[in-house]
């Protein structure tokens, strides 16, 4: 027995998957660079914000919020949209009365042609 802290520290398992998938991602993060990202993101997410409304949808997100999320209160989305999003190949999160798609950099603007496009078939 030693007489500091060796040893008295569980590590436990590292998350080889999760090693594994930082060491292909963060080249490819570092290459586009974060502020790309991001303004990529906040332009998906602006887009959304200004169609929704058009559209008769009412906003969660707030207008200013700078976060790459926007939520929409629908009642009945996830009955409502489950059948017309998968059709389109369309992922974002369903409950039972709200949607929210969370675009990012593996998204361009005919993602969200795409579901802009399934959304109005609801």
């Amino acid at each position: 027995f030693s007489d500091d802290a060796t040893g008295a520290f569980a590590l436990g398992t590292h998350a080889h998957a999760v090693i594994a998938q930082l060491g292909a991602t963060l080249p490819y993060i570092a290459k586009l660079g974060v502020p790309a990202i991001q303004r990529h993101a906040q332009e998906l997410t602006d887009r959304l914000k200004r169609e929704l409304p058009k559209r008769g949808y009412t906003l969660m997100t707030p207008i200013e919020a700078r976060t790459p999320i926007v939520t929409c209160v629908l009642e009945g989305a996830r009955d409502r949209l489950t059948a017309p999003m998968a059709a389109a190949k369309v992922r974002l999160t369903l409950s039972t009365n709200r949607f929210r798609l969370t675009p990012s950099v593996q998204n361009g603007h005919a993602d969200i042609d795409r579901f802009l496009s399934a959304l109005a078939k609801t």
